[in-house]
């Protein structure tokens, strides 16, 4: 019968589609924890978890999205319009009102406390907290004796979580100085390296250029080998030029002497023919001087004869026969006078040839000299260039022989450092394989401390909603605190208790900077609270049997203890009050139904149950819109799911 039941049915859907939507959770978590730990060799720091918390919560927000249409395709369209309390009475409205103001007094306190700039008044502002809170959680216990045991577990909780969460940062603490550690090894061993390749490179560039030296070197040898080559061809050549030059020479001073000696004697004779002549010219002239002045006195003889008639015709054709063969001879000495010229004009003529020959022979034989002299002195620079290039061989053969003792040098040095450079492999091998050691136990840590992280998260709003409702109550237990205080001023021993609250305050207050330690600090407070509940319910007997003791007090006390009882019942009822209005919210709302799950019909049940998952649902996705992983509803949805298993 419950198999057929619609409702059933219904809410079987809805299992399912919580346990798909369960199920593609997991798997996302899990593919974006596994893409985190599949980076090899590199860090990634908490902020890289929660950008993957970030994408998971969106993912949650979209399947929500879609588990709401589906619920709304199934016939839950007025989800949103669902109640699940009565209207809200007058006394609520008052107690909700109250309960408003009493959290804006403590949030003023708080801000006033924050604020302040002396110390000492923080310190009496949260020693008055303090005390308002051990007031209130006395008188409590006394009248309800349930808050003690409904916060136990919550507490142990807490106080585990903060274990873990201090183990998760000394181990955070140990990774970051791990890392820090390795980072600092990695960037010697980088330097090492980066030195050991800079130096490795410097000493291929030397190689490289020893070689390229080398290379020249052997180029320049072949150019001087061929040099030497050319500088013995051109010895041969040179000996055999010397050799011509020798023979040349030998010829020319031959021909020297030889023209030295016909151009001598021709000169001799001609001069010997020149001294002839002149003689015979001389002669001539002084004849024809002679012949002329004769001729002249012959002449004026003649005409002195004429005139004077005195010698005869004949002699007078004698004088002129004498003086025509005078002239004939004188002509003839003349003609052979003009001959000698000729002849001595040409001898000149042939002795200025030879000497033009001569001088031009002597240009020859100059010129002769010269190219000798030239030929020998391109000889002795040819011996000099084939000295330096010797010389050049020489060196360039101690170079070569310096590089090649330079490149063995190199090669040896190049050999060691190779050797170091694997030894220093070997070793940066080793610290490679610490690394990923370091780097794996540091990723579990991180990922540890992730887990822990999100667990904490979860447990964050539950304590925060328990802090309002501590804070609350201590704003209502003012009254009854300043009457207590009065009991404790007469009793040394609670005071000093109250002083180590006080201390322990103190040191909450300066731990207060940030908010997850606030959180530690409140919970351990809360803890010490309870053990001095019970402490505290001891001493309030004993205050009471001294109180019944004491007849001068006994009329007072009885009238404290009575207006206590009044004020107890207050409580209860505040406490009811304040029970009403948390239902109101839906995050709690599932808590105080579920109490009353098992008494209900399947009917009902299964009407509790499906309007409870809506409600999850909504409240998962208010969370998540918030960055919020709410413990109490967390444990609420597994309350459902097992729930829905019992139901099928």
């Amino acid at each position: 019968m419950a198999s057929n039941n619609p409702k059933l049915a219904f809410i079987r859907s809805i299992a399912q589609q919580a346990r798909r939507l369960e199920h593609e959770i997991s798997s996302e978590m899990k593919s974006s924890v596994n893409k985190l730990q599949s980076r090899p060799k590199s860090y990634y720091t908490l902020q890289d978890v929660e950008e993957v918390i970030e994408s998971l919560k969106e993912k949650i927000i979209i399947l929500n999205k879609e588990a709401h249409t589906e619920f709304s395709k199934r016939g839950m369209k007025d989800i949103d319009n669902i109640d699940l309390v009565q209207p809200e009475s007058d006394s609520t409205l008052i107690a909700k009102s109250e309960l408003q103001r009493m959290q804006n007094e403590i949030k003023s306190l708080s801000q006033q406390a924050t604020d302040s700039s002396p110390f000492e008044k923080k310190i009496e502002n949260l020693e008055i907290l303090l005390e308002q809170k051990e007031a209130e959680i006395s008188l409590l216990n006394s009248k309800t004796g349930s808050t003690s045991e409904k916060y136990q577990d919550q507490l142990e909780e807490i106080n585990r979580i903060q274990e873990l969460l201090d183990e998760a940062q000394r181990e955070l603490k140990q990774a970051k100085l791990e890392r820090d550690k390795i980072e600092a090894e990695y960037e010697v061993i980088g330097n090492t390296l980066m030195t050991t390749r800079l130096e490795i490179e410097e000493l291929q560039t030397v190689i490289g250029n020893k070689d390229i030296e080398v290379e020249n070197l052997n180029s320049e040898v072949q150019v001087l080998t061929s040099h030497a080559e050319d500088n013995i061809i051109l010895k041969e050549q040179n000996i055999k030029l010397n050799d011509e030059i020798a023979n040349l020479k030998t010829v020319v001073q031959n021909e020297i002497e030889k023209v030295k000696k016909a151009s001598s004697k021709q000169s001799d004779d001609l001069l010997e023919d020149k001294k002839v002549l002149n003689s015979q010219i001389s002669e001539i002239k002084i004849a024809m001087t002679d012949l002329e002045e004769r001729n002249q006195i012959l002449e004026k003889e003649n005409e002195d004869l004429l005139i004077d008639s005195g010698e005869t015709t004949e002699d007078a054709l004698t004088i002129r026969k004498e003086l025509s063969e005078s002239r004939v001879l004188l002509d003839q000495k003349i003609k052979e006078n003009e001959d000698l010229n000729r002849r001595l004009s040409d001898l000149e003529n042939q002795v200025e040839l030879q000497e033009k020959e001569k001088v031009e022979f002597k240009q020859k034989l100059a010129s002769s000299e010269s190219s000798r002299e030239k030929v020998e002195g391109n000889l002795t620079h040819t011996q000099q260039e084939m000295d330096d290039k010797d010389a050049l061989i020489e060196k360039i053969q101690l170079r070569l022989q310096e590089a090649k003792e330079a490149e063995d040098k190199l090669r040896t040095e190049n050999r060691a450092f190779v050797t170091s450079t694997e030894d220093l492999q070997v070793e940066i091998q080793g610290k490679d394989e610490r690394i990923d050691v370091i780097e794996k136990a540091l990723n579990e840590s991180r990922e540890n401390l992730a887990n822990l992280k999100i667990h904490f998260e979860k447990q964050k709003s539950s304590i925060l909603e328990q802090e309002t409702q501590l804070k609350t109550k201590n704003l209502e237990v003012v009254e009854a605190m300043k009457e207590l205080d009065t009991i404790r001023e007469k009793h040394e021993n609670l005071r000093e208790e109250i002083d180590g609250s006080r201390t322990k305050t103190a040191a909450f207050e300066r731990q207060k900077e940030t908010y997850d330690v606030e959180i530690k600090s409140l919970g351990l407070q809360l803890a010490e609270a309870n053990k001095e509940n019970k402490r505290l319910d001891k001493k309030i007997n004993l205050f009471k049997n001294e109180i019944t003791k004491s007849n001068g007090e006994n009329e007072a006390l009885n009238r404290q203890v009575t207006k206590l009882k009044e004020e107890s019942e207050q409580y209860k009822q505040a406490v009811e009050v304040l029970k009403i209005n948390l239902s109101k919210n839906p995050k709690y709302a599932i808590l105080f139904v579920l109490q009353d799950i098992q008494q209900a019909s399947v009917e009902e049940l299964a009407k509790t149950v499906a309007i409870q998952l809506v409600f999850a649902e909504r409240l998962m996705k208010e969370l998540e819109s918030e960055g919020w992983i709410d413990y109490n509803v967390d444990r609420a949805l597994v309350s459902l799911k097992k729930s829905f298993l019992d139901l099928e």
